[in-house]
């Protein structure tokens, strides 16, 4: 599938096709959607009995859909999803120390069964290296196609209701880009974590997670308050974040202030 890249790769792709004859469909779109609309296009057009999707950036291994394929058919209607972690590639071609999951998180020990409580609290699966039910992602509504970043709010939705499989072989390269450092930050600022996050808040996990991008966002983003505004209502009355929504037409011009005052000021050591 390809979403107005600007290079010659829609040429290459039809090349390819035609010199390596495959029963494959290939989409092109007319104008850019963003990533949440292209991976549920082509979702849409999915018709086999397991899902997998991969960034162009980034590199499957060979064995990657068998041996996944092959742990999922002994699983029953409990388990949506098997993953992996993922070597990585710098920009340049050449290899990073370490992986993806343990670089990316705290984590001591790779999560597998119910690990809605861990995800709340930030993604840390590599989307390439996932396997999926097609069933199952049809029955939690595939992607939403309203946010900006696709991956963990689809994780967050299974895992609500279906187990995660670990397997210790890693499946794929994801490649570690300057825009894939800064995706928290874009994540954050897009207002995108705490939509996704929104839809669970009657999971306490989710709803600290919430709590803490709410307050580390507002003075930059108060503008967000007013979408949740009913959400901290209702599930955070009487906290320090609730002040904020209330009295936050005050404190947002005066702590900008003080911001601009202290980057203005040099103080000698």
């Amino acid at each position: 599938m390809d979403d107005c890249s600007t290079d010659n790769s829609v040429e290459r792709i039809k090349e390819w096709i035609q010199s390596y004859p495959h029963d494959c469909t290939f989409l092109v779109n007319e104008k850019n959607m963003g990533v949440s609309a292209v991976f549920d296009r082509a979702f849409q057009h999915a018709k086999g009995k397991y899902f997998s999707y991969c960034g162009s950036d980034d590199i499957l291994l060979p064995g990657k859909i068998t041996k996944q394929v092959a742990i999922l058919e002994k699983t029953d209607a409990s388990t949506a999803v098997v993953f992996s972690d993922a070597l990585l590639l710098r920009e340049d071609g050449g290899f990073h120390f370490g992986r993806f999951i343990q670089r990316i998180s705290k984590l001591r020990d790779y999560p597998e069964g119910d690990i809605f409580h861990l995800l709340a609290t930030g993604n840390f699966i590599p989307a390439n290296s996932a396997l999926i039910k097609t069933d199952l992602m049809q029955d939690i509504g595939g992607f939403d196609k309203t946010l900006y970043f696709e991956d963990w709010d689809l994780w967050l939705r299974l895992a609500k209701k279906y187990k995660f499989l670990f397997m210790e072989e890693p499946t794929v390269y994801y490649r570690i880009r300057r825009d894939s450092l800064e995706h928290s930050g874009k994540l954050g600022a897009s207002g995108d974590a705490l939509l996704m996050l929104a839809k669970h808040l009657d999971n306490k996990h989710a709803r600290d997670t919430y709590y803490k991008n709410l307050m580390y966002y507002f003075f930059d983003n108060p503008k967000s308050f007013k979408k949740h505004k009913k959400n901290i209502d209702e599930h955070f009355a009487k906290t320090k974040l609730h002040k904020l929504s209330k009295y936050g037409g005050v404190l947002v011009p005066v702590v900008r202030g003080l911001r601009k005052l202290k980057s203005a000021i040099w103080i000698p050591k």
